[in-house]
């Protein structure tokens, strides 16, 4: 078993999770992108099923996702509310269009800023449906068994009926999200944690993203409308995902990387905010931002804008960003 101290080779894959993340919303793109889309999100899933633990009751477990999921959430929400209301409305004099607020929204190409949160009420539904699974079945092949069959509803609802608040999205990679969780509990999982498997990693990083590439498998927006073979994309991506895994835990802490990670959530939702708002900026004063130098300059204002949000709330409230 792994120990449940933090685990730097965790924080560097989440880093490098994030700042792809940021990457692709500033404005990157190229052939480069879709080797990188395969795994810039379904890493979060993977190590949030690490990162599972049972608490003594269900309502505890509950209680804790609610304080560090939930209450961030509705806080950027309501933070992406008070700029849109002050950028669009008092200071562009444009109208206020309740359509960009729209919690309950299952658009997929052009989604409502709260809806732009998507990730926080995903990684939610998926502590919330798998402590339920777990506590209700204690044959651990029928766990594997319901949510293996959890996530092909959700990659069919994906193709058919998106469903609000982001629970197709959680179904669809729920059974990542088993996998996670199933490396804490047994010893290939505590080995590959520990470094062990660093080169049968890279490889299979390496090999499963090609694969992806030249099979033209592709994320649709927000990861929960998947483009071509349905098997063959989970397939690949969970290799690629376990291989870069395996590959970081062997790495362990790498500076930048790990301090992103170690702030994912706050990146973000702090990114959304602050990107939303710069582009606008720009935008609304007839600078092109697409090209060239752009893209960078988005990355690294976003990111300061959101790790300058985020220290700011630690010191005034912390409980708004799911701290203590």
């Amino acid at each position: 078993m792994i120990a449940t101290e933090r685990i730097a080779g965790l924080d560097t894959l989440r880093g490098l999770g994030i700042l792809l993340v940021v990457m692709s919303h500033s404005g990157f793109g190229g052939d480069w992108m879709l080797y990188a889309s395969i795994i810039h999100v379904p890493i979060f899933y993977l190590v949030a099923g690490y990162l599972f633990k049972d608490e003594a009751t269900y309502g505890a477990m509950l209680s804790e996702k609610l304080r560090r999921i939930v209450v961030p959430y509705l806080f950027y929400s309501l933070l992406g509310l008070g700029v849109y209301v002050v950028g669009n409305c008092l200071l562009l004099h444009k109208p206020f269009d309740g359509g960009h607020f729209d919690v309950l929204s299952a658009e997929r190409y052009q989604l409502p800023y709260i809806a732009s949160l998507w990730f926080f009420e995903s990684i939610f539904w998926c502590f919330v449906i798998f402590g339920l699974v777990r506590r209700a079945v204690a044959d651990q092949r029928l766990v594997a068994a319901i949510v293996l069959l959890l996530g092909i509803v959700g990659w069919t609802l994906s193709r058919t009926a998106s469903l609000p608040l982001s629970i197709d999205t959680s179904l669809s990679w729920l059974p990542l999200f088993y996998v996670g969780n199933l490396l804490r509990r047994i010893d290939v999982g505590s080995r590959l944690l520990q470094g062990k498997y660093a080169i049968a990693g890279a490889v299979t990083a390496i090999a499963g993203a090609i694969l992806y590439v030249a099979a033209g498998c592709r994320p649709g927006y927000c990861y929960n409308v998947i483009l071509g073979n349905v098997l063959l994309n989970v397939v690949l991506t969970m290799a690629v995902t376990l291989g870069m895994l395996a590959l970081c835990c062997r790495v362990g802490r790498v500076p930048l990387l790990s301090f992103l990670g170690r702030n994912t959530l706050t990146i973000f939702a702090g990114h959304q905010v602050v990107g939303i708002m710069f582009v606008c900026g720009l935008k609304s004063i007839g600078v092109e931002v697409d090209g060239g130098v752009m893209p960078w300059l988005i990355v690294l204002v976003t990111i300061a804008g959101a790790l300058a949000i985020g220290w700011i709330v630690r010191k005034v409230a912390p409980l708004l960003i799911g701290e203590r």
